[in-house]
Parts: structure tokens; sequence; C-alpha cells
């Protein structure tokens, strides 16, 4: 899983949650619609214009009610009565959504057990005995005047209300069974279904449903138990009689996800009357359209009665004590509110729809603006991608608002809104890495270091640019011209001819480093500084920049061919130059070590140092390239190296041994360079251990082989020669302090 840690998260995240946002808006995955959601809350929160029904009205006991007639619970005789009266005053349908729990304390029967338990009987008692049941009054008020009973979720569901029959449970939605057209299904009447006989009021379930957090989202027109389909209270009003049949279209085929084509219920009819529903089966609800409300303690004296006749009328409260109410961050609303919005939507045709199209229009809306706040992200331009998704969702949100009230057409503004400004949060966040923004920090400066083509590497993975200092294992290259001062002195009265040999020196070295994947640091006066393994690693990276070194002194003929014919072209003597190398391979701190606004991408450290260390004795040893035992160690299996010296570090209790490169794997595998390698490791060990007479005998030998660095053997003449005056200790491990740069 290697891969997973390449992947730069912060840029791909955007895009990754663009694209399941995108499949969230066609598909609903487990079972969660997200539109239904969505829409829902969207509706919840709206500034809509409400608008009431002329064929709805609220008969509700109110605050009003309960001071004029007593406080709740009722008596069912009371009750009676208010349903009568509404029945008087002409309306069409009456739907009872009072919670009716436990027994009437009204009753007579609770009279008599009362006076039961003191154990006297006598001829009140007697007189109560006769008194017609409570319950069955209401009952049979109810089933004289056709009403209907709405079970409330606040029904005690134990306590049998109202009678001993079962509530309507289980209840679902009703689900389509065949690829798409029409089914006529028929209604059913049965008690076990929830449907009371004669002589019993008619009962029907509620039917709301309920988002995530609770609060009524939408009902169900019809739902279904144990396989018969029952009406809800919204649309049994629509129904003359429980022999008619409901018509439900579907579309699709049954349990597949409709990425394309919708599936599931589209609609129910009822009658005359067509209910757009969504693909579960249930009609979002409209909290902007509602019904005339009326106190019934005015109704039971006939105040306000004329305004019932020919409408369908729910007798209810609005009151939390008696039909509980949901909460939230929007307006609270009761379940006979919630029902009344149900009722007026299925009766006056007022239900909001959704064409499938819709679904689409979010999909290219979301995908668009999506695409252009990730754009702006990467363009290092995230402030106005948060804007942009901010200003798209308030867009959105007016849009839906204008759709409903004008058309009732359902716009999903919710979820466009939230997956845009979810995608410009964490491309807020990506925006870091961004391409643009690596460039704005870092400056055309510092990638003009680099090695060829990382730029291009850092955009796809920028994460790689240590921005931040970090301490890692590098290689580090300095090179110089030697002998600078005898160049500036011929230069002295030419100085635009000294800088142009050193811009020709400098851009000789950059390129060689950069070409062999090196980062090019510093260049200062004769001398430029490189270094491998940062910011991009590089498992080779000694090797790197030894075959660096052998390219710069190969390189460095040419240059001096140039450097020949301009001193010919301007009359002046012509000196050629030569390189001066030190490579050493260590820990140092790499990044960016300038300030804000002039950024250095730089390494420093003690391996730095000691490469400017032997760089400084490269010259007395006489070949070109010095390395450092690390580096030694790195490439002894490639390189022809030859050890020259122990040298010692000031203020460090160890020394290093160095040795010169002389040559690539060809030179290595010579068999004169073999000798010569042999000829060396006999001079080292005669020198350690202090014979210097044995050691001045191989050094004139090793002067006749053929590859002989007769600068370094003057040096080790001179060492001899001084260590015979002053000998070193015993302890004497053959190195020799020099300070370091």
């Amino acid at each position: 899983m290697s891969w997973l840690k390449r992947i730069n998260w912060p840029i791909l995240a955007p895009a990754i949650i663009l694209m399941v946002g995108l499949a969230c808006l066609l598909t609903s995955p487990a079972g969660f619609r997200t539109e239904t959601q969505t829409v829902s809350l969207q509706i919840a929160s709206m500034p809509l214009a409400v608008s009431q029904s002329d064929t709805v009205a609220l008969v509700d006991i109110d605050a009003h009610s309960l001071s004029e007639a007593g406080p709740w619970p009722w008596p069912r005789t009371q009750i009676a009565h208010l349903i009568l009266a509404v029945h008087d005053a002409g309306a069409a349908n009456i739907l009872v959504a009072l919670p009716f729990e436990g027994i009437d304390a009204a009753a007579p029967q609770r009279a008599v057990e009362a006076w039961g338990q003191t154990g006297h009987e006598g001829p009140a008692t007697a007189a109560l005995r006769q008194l017609p049941d409570t319950d069955q009054v209401l009952l049979d008020v109810m089933e004289q005047t056709g009403s209907v009973l709405v079970l409330l979720p606040t029904s005690d569901s134990n306590g049998a209300p109202l009678g001993d029959l079962a509530p309507l449970t289980p209840l679902a939605p009703v689900e389509f069974t065949q690829e798409g057209g029409e089914v006529f299904v028929p209604i059913g009447q049965t008690s076990a279904s929830g449907f009371i006989a004669s002589s019993a009021a008619r009962r029907v379930a509620l039917g709301l449903r309920y988002d995530f957090v609770g609060r009524p989202s939408g009902f169900y027109p019809v739902l279904s138990v144990d396989g018969t389909v029952l009406p809800t209270a919204a649309s049994l009003p629509l129904l003359s009689n429980l022999d008619e049949a409901v018509q439900v279209h579907s579309e699709g085929v049954p349990g597949t996800l409709g990425f394309v084509d919708p599936v599931g219920m589209t609609s129910v009819s009822l009658r005359e009357q067509t209910i757009a529903t969504l693909p579960d089966g249930s009609v979002l609800l409209r909290r902007n359209v509602s019904a005339p409300g009326f106190s019934a303690s005015n109704i039971m004296v006939g105040i306000h009665s004329e305004f019932l006749a020919g409408r369908t009328v729910i007798i209810g409260s609005s009151l939390e004590t008696i039909a509980g109410a949901d909460g939230g961050l929007v307006p609270r609303i009761s379940a006979v509110q919630a029902l009344t919005a149900a009722v007026v939507q299925s009766s006056d045709g007022t239900s909001a729809v959704r064409p499938f199209i819709f679904t689409w229009i979010e999909f290219l809306v979301a995908l668009l603006g999506g695409a252009l706040i990730i754009g702006l992200g990467y363009a290092n331009r995230p402030w106005l991608a948060m804007s942009l998704a901010f200003i798209s969702t308030a867009a959105l949100f007016v849009a839906a608002v204008y759709l409903l009230n004008q058309y009732g057409i359902l716009l999903d503004a919710t979820a466009v809104g939230l997956l845009l400004i979810f995608s410009s949060t964490f491309t807020m966040v990506g925006a870091e890495d961004s391409p643009q923004n690596i460039r704005q920090r870092f400056g055309h400066a510092v990638e003009a270091k680099l090695p060829f083509g990382t730029p291009k590497r850092l955009i796809r993975n920028p994460k790689q640019l240590l921005e931040a200092a970090d301490s890692r294992k590098i290689t580090v290259l300095c090179c110089t011209i030697r002998d600078f001062a005898d160049l500036q002195d011929l230069y002295k009265d030419d100085p635009e001819g000294l800088t142009n040999i050193l811009h020709q020196f400098h851009d000789m070295v950059g390129n060689t480093v950069r070409s062999y994947g090196g980062t090019a640091d510093r260049f200062g006066g004769a001398t430029v500084l490189a270094f491998w393994n940062a910011p991009l690693e590089e498992p080779d990276h000694a090797l790197k920049a030894c075959d660096c070194g052998l390219r710069l002194i190969d390189a460095l003929e040419k240059l001096n061919q140039i450097i020949e014919g301009q001193s010919y072209r301007t009359g002046k003597a012509f000196s050629p130059i030569h390189l001066g190398i030190g490579i050493n391979t260590g820990r140092a701190v790499v990044g960016n070590v300038g300030s804000m606004k002039r950024p250095d991408y730089s390494a420093v450290g003690e391996t730095v140092d000691l490469a400017k260390a032997l760089l400084t004795a490269s010259a007395q040893y006489g070949p070109a390239i010095i390395v450092g035992e690390h580096t030694y160690q790195a490439v002894k299996n490639r390189f022809a190296l030859l050890e020259v010296d122990k040298l010692g570090i000031p203020a460090r209790a160890y020394a290093i041994r160095v040795f010169a490169l002389l040559g690539n794997p060809v030179t290595k595998a010579s068999p004169r360079f073999r000798a010569l390698e042999e000829a060396h490791a006999s001079i080292f060990e005669a020198y350690r251990v202090q014979n210097w007479a044995l050691a001045e005998a191989l050094i004139r030998e090793c002067r006749k082989l053929n590859g002989a660095i007769p600068i370094l053997y003057d040096l080790y003449e001179c060492r001899i020669s001084y260590y015979r005056s002053f000998p070193p200790e015993a302890e004497w491990d053959g190195s020799f302090t020099i300070p370091v740069v």
C-alpha cells in the first residue's frame, strides 16, 4: 500500500468529495435519500409565503378553548358535542386528531368504581350504572357523523385508546413490484387492517414522515399493513367510500439505484386527484400551506361555524401540551399542524413536485461549480473559491424559494450548496500545496536551482518539497577555480572579461549539476555549492555527485578552449583555469532558510562545512576531486579512488580519511590503477606506523608508476622530514589537522 503514501491527499480531497457528492445526488446510498433529507431541511428553513386553503379548516382546541371549556383532557361527551357542532355546520369530512389515552375521567363507571371501593351501594350508584358509556357515546357520534379518528404519535398504543381495537401497526410504505406502469390496488377495510367495522369509528394512520432530527418532513398518501393498502389521514378525504381503489404509478426496476432513470413510485391517484410522490412513496411537506383555524369553544356555541360548510375539518390542537411538537433550529410545528398541511396539499393539489430532470440540473450545477471552485483553489485563489461557494449557495436558495412559491417545484439547493461549501473548504486546505502556491512561495530563483525536471515533479507531488527545515542525509559538492587570485590579477584592468569568465563558469557548473539531478545552491565569486537528495529523494545521491564531479573536469577542457579563443581575440595572455572539488556525504539541514520575501532553498550543517574543508585542502594533494570517507564508502565499488590523507577536524574528537577521485569504473578496472592502489596502500601502512625510511622508499617507487601524483608525494616527503625532527606521539593515527573553513 505504499502508493497510498505517495498520494497528495490535501490536493486530491476536494475532487474526491465532489465525486462522492455527485454520486449521492444521483443515487441513494444505504437507503438514505439524500434529496429527501436535504430538501426537507431546506423547506423547514425557507422564508416562504404562506397560503391558506379554501377546502380545509382546523378547529383548534387552543388556549382560549381551554380557558372557556375547562382544562384538558376534556370529557368524551364534550368532544362528541364538538364533533356534532362541526357536522351540523356542514363539514364535508371530519378528522379527529386528538389523543385518547386511558379511561375517560368523566365516565360513569369511574364514579361507580370509586363508590364501590367505599362499600356504599345505593340509588345513585344504580342510576350511574344506567348512564351510557362516554366512550360509546363518542364512538356513536363519530359513526353517525362519518368522522375518522387519526392516531397521533402521542396515543398510548398499549392502553387500547377509545375501545379495545389494536392500533394501525405495523405500517410501511407501499412497495411497487413490477417494472414501471400502473397498478390498481384495492383499499383494505377489515378491522385487522385498522378500519373499525359497524358501530365503531374508523381509524386511520397519521402517515407523517420524519427527518433525521425528528421533524415532520413529509407524508405518505397511502401505507401498507400486512400487504393491504390503506389511505392515510392526508388522503382519506379524497375517497367517497372504502370500496374505491388507488392507482399507484411507478417507474424503473425494483431493487435498483436510479442513476440514469428514476426508480420507485411516482404518484398515487385517488378518485380524480393525483398526488406526485418521491420514489419511496412519500410527499414532501410544504410548511407554507395551511388552513384557517377556528377556536373549538367558539364553534361549540355557533360562532364562525358558517366557515366550516363544505370543508374537510380537522379537530385537533396546536398546543404542545395536547399534541407534541418537533424541535430543532427551525420553528416548532405540532403533529396536528403538519397533518393540516398534508391534508391541504392532498385536497387542493398543492403538493410540491420535483421533476426528475431537476436531479440532472442540480448534478450539472454541482459539477460545474465544484470544478470551478477546485480550479480556483489550485490557482491559489482559495478565498475566491470559498466566496463563490457561498454566493452560489445563496443564489440557489433564492431560486429554490422562488420556484416553490411560484410554481410548486422543488429545487434541492441545500445538497448542492453543502457540496460546494465542503469542496471549497477542503480546497483551501489543498491550496497550500497547489502548483501556483509553490511557485509563489519559492519563486523562480529557487526553481532555477533545482534539478532539470524537478519543478514538474514537485507539482505532481509538492509534499516532497521541504519548505520547512528538515534533517536528511545528502551529498554536498563544492567547486571552485583554483588560484583565482592570479586570474583576478590577470583581468584587473578588464572587469567585464573577468565577469564573463565567471558567468561561463557558473553556467557550466550549474547546468552540469542540475543535469545530474543535483540542486545548484550557492554561487559566490569563483565557488559553487551543490547538493543531492533534496528536495527530491535520490537513493544514489553519492554516485551522482561523483559522476557530476568527473563530468565537470571533462567540461572544463571545453571552457578553457572558449576562454582561450576570447583571450586571443582581445589580445590578452591566456591562463587556463583549474578546478578544485570537494565532495562529502552526511546529514544536513535542508529547506527554505531565506526570508518570506526572499526564499532560499539551501543546506547548512557540518556536512557542508566538511565539503568546503575538503575543497580547501584539495590543492595540496594534486587531483582535482577530493571526497570524504562517507562518500568513499558509498561509491568505492564503482569509482577509482586513492586514499590521500587522514584529516583531523578542529573542535571534533575524530579524524576522517580522504580520497582522490581519479576516474570512472573503466579506470578502476585497469591494471595500472590497481598497481597504483596497492602502492598507495603500502605507503600509508608504513607512514602510519612511523616507518619513515620505508615510506620514503615506497614513495620513490610509486613515482615511477603510471598515474602517479607528484604533488601528493612531495607533500608526504615534506611531512616525513618534519616528523623526523618533531616525532608525533606513540598513539598517533596518521592524521593531520587542518582548519575548517
